[in-house]
């Protein structure tokens, strides 16, 4: 069995996903390991760094992929997952006319990775959405006050509030301490025909320690989903409108939903 001293870590690289020539994206810590280490390890990895970080490796079968934020597992991380498949492929050295489709695992979830219209696409299954009527005191809890809500997969998932048409939620003031009280990440959104963006976003998570993040992969997955359910024709590109930004390309079909967009990666020194 490996002990914290014998396990090496062979590559690390810092990988920023979801960014173009005005938004920032997001950064994940990528570390690469020859085989599964122990999860007590990764958490305190993961404890020492602010960044997210994703621990992979590879078995016959999958890719595997673990993502920690402070020494807290994510049960579902986009760009984490996204940024650990670009890793993977840098690393192969495949083409991308020769990849075919990748099993990519996390600890409890199975999604895939594929190449289509020259980029790297995440594949989840679909998000069942359900409308919900808002909170009476809404307003409270929102300056100015959204207009919908929606509730996305099961009690520890995701919770939508929607916006009118135009609205510019970066403005959005958010009362969190009205959040810490459910276990699901709340996610803002509108929608503008008139816009170059499908949809806006912004992804709220205080009662983990994070207050906001600035391009969720997760967030647009749930959002390409909902938005898919009202009719709104795929493929999106939406804008998540936080500190930073990003950009990001979402498409839904029958049976799942897929992710991608920009990436660009920085090995960094591993330890000795």
């Amino acid at each position: 069995m490996n002990t914290h001293t014998e396990l090496r870590i062979r590559k690390i690289y810092d990988v920023t996903v979801f960014f173009d020539a005005i938004y920032l994206g997001n950064t994940a810590r990528c570390y690469v390991f020859p085989t599964e280490p122990p999860p007590d390890y990764l958490i305190s990895l993961s404890k020492k760094d602010t960044n997210t970080c994703c621990f992979i490796w590879s078995t016959p079968i999958a890719v595997e992929v673990r993502c920690y934020k402070s020494g807290r597992y994510i049960e579902l991380c986009g760009h984490g997952l996204f940024a650990s498949m670009q890793v993977w492929r840098h690393l192969t050295m495949m083409p991308s006319d020769a990849m075919p489709s990748i099993r990519l695992n996390t600890a409890n979830r199975v999604f895939s990775a594929h190449w289509r219209d020259d980029k790297l696409w995440i594949q989840f299954p679909k998000i069942e959405c359900s409308d919900f009527a808002l909170p009476k005191n809404i307003a409270a809890w929102f300056d100015p006050a959204p207009i919908g809500g929606a509730l996305a997969g099961g009690e520890a998932d995701y919770r939508i509030f929607i916006w009118a048409p135009g609205t510019n939620i970066a403005l959005v003031k958010a009362e969190t301490h009205f959040l810490h009280g459910d276990m699901r990440a709340t996610v803002l959104t509108q929608a503008d025909f008139k816009s170059p963006w499908s949809f806006t976003q912004r992804y709220l998570v205080p009662q983990y320690g994070m207050s906001e993040e600035g391009a969720t992969g997760s967030a647009s997955a749930v959002l390409a989903c909902y938005w898919a359910s009202k009719k709104m024709v795929p493929p999106f590109k939406s804008l998540q409108c936080a500190l930073g930004g990003g950009v990001i390309d979402s498409d839904v079909d029958e049976n799942s939903v897929s992710l991608s967009g920009t990436a660009t990666m920085m090995e960094i020194l591993a330890p000795s």
